[in-house]
């Protein structure tokens, strides 16, 4: 299936100061994992925005959609999502989706390329009754999606939803968690130098829950962060660059 992506390598081995080479401590990495996901994401949607003028329908997750694909068009290219569904469901509920992402993980065919497969992608389309050529309406569509909902970039009860998804009420947040949520609050994306600074401005304003002057264990509640998103929401505001040659056309 097509699956806009990328891949990061790092190497999983270090010398240590006692000058023997081990494994790398990853638990630092991993707790930064959905962090680094979210910014990924969001600078993403800002390249196919400001690319392209694609509007987004984002998830709490920080996941997005492009608005006008088809949804049964976006399921028929899902096979690895209906794979793990199928397999789940065949054992009542009784495996997690981790073990069913690895259970029916297909082996890598380094045989194929995009030149290849395109045009079985389109086949497969048209098999279904979906044209590919609509896809060119989406094209173009934040510009007027903006002018008719009056669309803001960052939108703070987004950041709310995605905050709580991650907490409870009465739990506080680290750094990264808020990385996490404002990234995803940035429909139309935004870079991650963007983010970033959304992300100082943010915490600078709300009042921390836990601070011993550390930034690496100050911690912040929702109510204080949402509170503070509030009063400070046009600054977060990533503004869309202007485009005076409109969007190319997409084939």
């Amino acid at each position: 299936d097509p699956h806009l992506h990328t891949h990061v390598v790092e190497a999983n081995v270090a010398q240590g100061v006692d000058g023997a080479w081990s494994a790398v401590d990853g638990r630092g990495l991993f707790a930064h994992r959905a962090a680094a996901g979210r910014l990924y994401q969001a600078h993403l949607r800002h390249e196919l925005t400001t690319r392209l003028g694609v509007a987004w329908d984002v998830r709490p997750s920080g996941l997005g959609d492009v608005v006008g694909v088809d949804p049964g068009l976006r399921s028929l290219f899902s096979q690895r999502s209906a794979a793990i569904k199928e397999y789940m469901a065949g054992r009542s509920g009784r495996a997690s989706a981790r073990g069913a992402f690895y259970a029916t993980r297909p082996d890598k065919d380094r045989t194929v390329s995009v030149e290849t497969l395109a045009p079985r992608w389109r086949a497969r389309a048209n098999e279904f009754g979906y044209d590919i050529g609509t896809l060119n309406r989406v094209v173009g569509l934040e510009r007027v999606i903006s002018r008719e909902r009056d669309c803001q970039s960052f939108e703070v009860e987004r950041m709310q939803s995605s905050l709580a998804e991650r907490a409870r009420p009465d739990a506080t947040l680290a750094r990264r968690d808020i990385v996490s949520a404002v990234a995803a609050a940035h429909v139309g994306g935004a870079r991650v130098t963007e983010v970033e600074a959304a992300v100082d401005r943010l915490c600078s304003v709300a009042h921390p829950t836990v601070d011993d002057r550390s930034a690496r264990t100050r911690r912040w509640s929702v109510p204080a962060l949402t509170e503070a998103a509030r009063a400070c929401e046009s600054e977060l505001t990533v503004r869309s660059e202007s485009r005076e040659h409109g969007y190319p056309t997409v084939r």
